[in-house]
């Protein structure tokens, strides 16, 4: 009873604290006792809610252990499976390069075979800098005698052609000045004979109708029929006039045509000539380059094979050295040993002065070798400054091609312009040569048209000569423009005859450039080869150490994982099971604690229904 009553004081005390008192109404009781256990429920759903998130992160951290682990042992398979691939490529390796070595031994053969059927022992034998210097001094001295025989052609086919070209032209403007001194003539005639007719045609009819008073009528009839058949030859003659001034304008600008197409054809042979000269030139300077080029190529590859092969040797003869110095070495140690040994044992003077004059001798020995050894390191030197040297001109004469390869892309840049435009030419001198005919055709109608004129007026027998005279003059202007369109037909035969062997000559030109193209791309692509092999060498060396050394830091970190993975282990059961003891007694405390509640509640209810 006492346990009950101090019970119920601390209730009714808590109920104090919280707003409650014993007079208080039963419903403030319930709604008390009810948010009560709203609370305790919304602590039961946190804690089994924070049990669920820890229940979780201790999964997830079970599975980053294992990936971990399945990662380490991933990683451990990717090491030995790029182990074995680099020994693979090293065997590969080793066989490419003996598969090289035989091919530049067999290619340095053949090219010492070439060069004693040629004759040329001495350049054989000699460095490839002398080669090189013996060849530019060949290239120069034909560059010059080339240069002085293409001047002297140019000088004489200049003069030649400046001399048949005047002569052209002179007789062309004589023709021309004749032909337009004859119009001139012809036109002054005809309007000569114009103005005297209608003069005396005006003159008749007056005399005839102030003198004679009989015949007016007939006269008057008379006078009609003539003023018609004077404004018939009028217009007649206008019309001729007309058409004359025409065909003097069109011959006009056919000579100024003509002219203009001389001045085409003169500009184009002179393009031509020098396409051709250019063309030559290019030709010769690519042969000459594919000679230096196959003779430095040649000449490299070989001092470069005498060059490795020297080195492999010094390297061989070198660590033989070293091993001979290392035992003379070890001996000297040992005989100065034995030698105070025996000094102190003996007292005999017999046995130290062999003893030292043993020391003596190995003292000797030792430093021959060390000479012997930097000779051979300073000659070492040597080869590499000869093949840094030989490297150096390689790039040089890579550049040199490079060089000429722009060169040949310009030019060929250039006479693709060049034909462009001469085939605008062409086609432009085609369609003059059309409008050309046409006016022919044109002069030849209008020439029909006066023959027909000079037919109808035979009656007029001072019109009949200037008519003849201008007919025979368009005759001949209409020979001397078809002997010009057949000279300008046969010019544009030539021109395209000469354009295809151009082309022809461009295109094996490009063919022989691709071809040179061609071998110095596997030139180099050999050289490259090589140098690449010995990269990968030096570098599968580093590799292999590397290899070796992240092969001992990686077992180090697997002892260290797996030394962790095992700490973690322990500490995730531990943590397991503290986190389980917790909320074990969580668990109890709050069942306890709702049991206690509950019991509360019964006595409040049962406090309450008593009063």
């Amino acid at each position: 009873m006492d346990q009950n009553s101090l019970q119920l004081e601390e209730i009714i005390k808590k109920l104090k604290e919280d707003g409650l008192y014993p007079g208080s109404p039963g419903e403030d009781h319930l709604t008390f006792l009810w948010k009560l256990y709203q609370g305790s429920q919304t602590k039961l759903q946190e804690v089994t809610s924070s049990l669920t998130e820890v229940r979780q992160q201790q999964a997830e951290e079970m599975k980053e252990v294992e990936n971990y682990v399945a990662h380490i042992r991933s990683l451990t398979e990717e090491r030995e499976a790029l182990t074995t691939d680099f020994e693979k490529e090293n065997i590969q390796l080793r066989i490419e390069l003996e598969k090289l070595q035989v091919q530049q031994d067999s290619q340095l053969k053949e090219v010492e075979e070439m060069l004693d059927q040629e004759g040329l022992n001495e350049i054989a034998q000699s460095s490839p800098s002398e080669q090189i210097a013996y060849l530019l001094v060949e290239r120069a001295t034909l560059l010059e005698k080339l240069e002085l025989l293409e001047h002297k052609l140019d000088a004489h086919l200049q003069s030649l052609s400046e001399v048949k070209r005047q002569d052209e032209l002179e007789q062309i403007h004589q023709t021309l000045e004749e032909e337009l001194h004859q119009q001139r003539e012809s036109m002054k005639r005809t309007k000569e004979s114009l103005n005297k007719e209608q003069i005396s045609s005006i003159q008749n009819p007056w005399k005839k109708l102030f003198g004679i008073h009989k015949n007016v009528d007939r006269l008057s009839a008379d006078n009609s029929s003539y003023d018609e058949e004077l404004d018939k030859e009028k217009r007649i003659r206008e019309c001729v006039e007309r058409d004359l001034d025409e065909a003097a304008r069109r011959l006009q600008m056919s000579h100024e045509e003509i002219r203009r197409l001389t001045d085409d054809l003169l500009i184009k042979d002179k393009v031509i000539s020098e396409l051709e000269q250019s063309l030559q030139k290019t030709q010769q300077e690519t042969e000459k380059l594919k000679d230096t080029l196959l003779a430095a190529q040649e000449n490299d590859s070989q001092e470069l094979q005498k060059a490795k092969e020297y080195s492999s040797r010094l390297d061989k003869e070198i660590l033989a050295l070293r091993n001979r110095v290392k035992s003379l070495d070890s001996e000297r140690k040992k005989l100065a040993e034995q030698s105070e040994k025996s000094a102190s044992e003996s007292l005999a003077c017999s046995s130290p002065k062999q003893n030292t004059s043993s020391l003596h001798d190995n003292e000797t020995l030792h430093k021959s070798c060390q000479l012997t050894i930097e000779e051979r390191e300073s000659l070492n030197k040597q080869l590499l400054h000869k093949l840094q040297k030989l490297q150096r001109e390689h790039d040089e004469t890579v550049e040199r091609n490079e060089e000429l390869e722009s060169i040949l892309g310009e030019t060929q840049n250039q006479t693709k312009e060049k034909m462009e435009f001469f085939e605008g030419q062409t086609a432009g001198l085609q369609k003059m040569i059309k409008n050309l005919e046409a006016e022919l055709l044109n002069l030849r109608e209008g020439k029909d048209d006066m023959l027909g004129t000079g037919r109808t007026n035979r009656a007029d027998p001072t019109e009949m000569p200037d008519l003849q005279q201008i007919l025979s003059s368009n005759e001949e202007k209409i020979k001397l423009l078809e002997r010009q369109l057949n000279k300008e037909k046969q010019e544009q035969q030539r021109l395209s005859s000469q354009l295809v062997s151009t082309q022809k000559a461009m295109q094996a030109v490009k063919e022989e450039m691709q071809t040179s193209t061609v071998k110095m791309k596997e030139l180099q692509g050999d050289l490259r080869c090589l140098k690449r092999a010995e990269q990968e060498r030096n570098f599968l060396r580093v590799a292999n150490d590397e290899l070796e050394r992240v092969n001992r830091a990686q077992d180090m970190k697997i002892s260290e994982l797996a030394e962790e993975c095992k700490r973690l282990q322990t500490l995730t059961t531990d943590r397991i099971s503290q986190t389980g003891n917790l909320f074990a007694a969580e668990e109890k405390q709050l069942q306890g604690t709702i049991s206690n509640l509950e019991r509360e509640i019964d006595t409040m209810s049962c406090h309450l229904i008593s009063a």
